[in-house]
């Protein structure tokens, strides 16, 4: 890490830390602020509706460009020269990718959801997230792998604003048909956000080269399928409580992950505040790398059993912050609050093999905690409901923060044997 003369940490760093934290924060509580504000603006039923298609807005999203945004991110970083050429690239491919993606979207989720479901929903959530939001997130990765901390936090934060303004005027002023009206604002948010994100960018490292050129597909594969997992793991349980339960359990369940998100939050930033160095670290090999994310590991363990001892003596008082609809979700914080401190470490644990250039054994591990994911998801959601996607959710991130760290464990024993 960056210090100074006599071992203190050095101000650029704190302040790329502060505005890691930032742009990582600010965005979660603008999330989290816009799907309280949704929630009250449009019922119970129309929210659980809502969050169905942003959950299957966010697995696509992991597809759209086919990784090309991780391979930027990761070139960028080691050749910042290269950012207009690797950006370019990213927006070719993700308008490559968007027609196959949108139109799965809608009917993936007209399928899963339980009638009536407007098509002009799914529709207007796949084109915001899918096409826009991909892009805006693109624009903060290349500032990511610039190192340049605080227009990336910026760029974040723009998106969940713009939603969360949409949601508090719904909510000032219901109009008759409230979720078609949200969805073309959510849209219409999410590309202003996104034409903002790329001129930023654009004004910083020039002109996006747009060609496909040579990709590294198989680089590029492996980032989209280690986002895919990722995502499957955080949206599945909402698809699957739509089936098995009721759209009150979605909605009472994605306000606990945006709780979760917002608590995981810090150890996020401080993984993208160092993501560039240990890229650079991943280029001498596994041993070095390893060793510098054993240096990362005790910080985010204790700010992960800090947070889950503060969301276990906070949780009586969700109902008084949330409302009487919300009066389970007292019940769940307690268990679901150990689950930013197993992502974090298995978080980090992955970070590992991708800045290693081994992104090919980080989805592997990936998959596997995906289906355990869902097939507990399946059976305790069947059984118990709510409790049974809280319990499946900490059981898979333990499984792959296990995997993660005894398999590079054993990968950097037998290099130094």
């Amino acid at each position: 890490m960056n210090r100074a003369p006599g071992g203190r940490l050095s101000r650029r760093f704190l302040a790329q830390s502060g505005w890691a934290l930032f742009g990582l924060v600010g965005p979660t509580l603008a999330q989290l602020a816009y799907v309280v504000l949704a929630a009250r603006a449009l019922g119970v039923a129309d929210f659980g509706r809502l969050m169905l298609c942003v959950a299957v807005g966010a697995i696509a999203m992991t597809l759209s460009g086919a990784g090309a945004g991780g391979v930027a991110m990761k070139g960028i970083a080691r050749q910042p020269a290269a950012a207009a050429r690797l950006f370019g690239q990213t927006l070719v491919l993700t308008l490559l990718t968007a027609p196959l993606l949108v139109p799965a979207c809608v009917l993936v989720t007209l399928a899963v959801a339980p009638p009536p479901m407007p098509p002009a929903l799914p529709l207007g959530i796949a084109l915001a997230d899918v096409v826009c939001w991909r892009i805006t997130f693109t624009c903060q990765q290349v500032f990511i792998g610039l190192g340049q901390q605080a227009r990336g936090a910026l760029i974040g934060l723009a998106t969940p604003l713009a939603r969360c303004l949409v949601a508090a005027l719904i909510l000032a002023d219901p109009p008759a048909a409230p979720l078609p009206v949200f969805a073309i604002g959510y849209a219409a948010a999410t590309v202003v956000a996104m034409a903002i994100a790329v001129t930023v960018t654009c004004r910083r490292i020039g002109r996006p080269v747009l060609r496909r050129g040579r990709f590294r597909y198989g680089e590029g594969v492996g980032f989209a399928l280690l986002w895919l997992n990722a995502s499957v793991q955080v949206e599945c349980d909402k698809l699957i409580l739509s089936y098995f339960a009721t759209v009150a359990d979605v909605g009472i369940y994605a306000l606990a992950s945006r709780l979760m998100d917002g608590a995981f939050s810090p150890p996020r930033a401080l993984k993208n505040l160092l993501q560039a160095r240990m890229f650079r670290e991943g280029a001498s090999g596994h041993d070095a790398i390893f060793r510098f994310s054993l240096r990362i590991l005790p910080v985010v363990a204790v700010y992960g059993v800090v947070v889950w001892a503060g969301i276990v003596v906070c949780a009586p008082f969700a109902v008084a912050v949330f409302g009487d609809r919300y009066a389970r979700l007292a019940a769940i914080l307690p268990a679901i609050g150990a689950l930013p401190l197993l992502r974090a470490i298995a978080d980090i644990g992955g970070e590992v093999f991708i800045a290693a250039d081994r992104v090919g054994l980080s989805t592997a591990v990936q998959v596997l905690a995906t289906l355990v994911r869902v097939v507990l998801g399946i059976v305790l959601v069947r059984a118990a409901g709510l409790a049974g996607a809280v319990s499946a959710a900490l059981a898979a991130t333990l499984v792959a923060a296990v995997v993660f760290w005894g398999v590079s464990w054993v990968v950097s024993r037998q290099k130094n044997e």
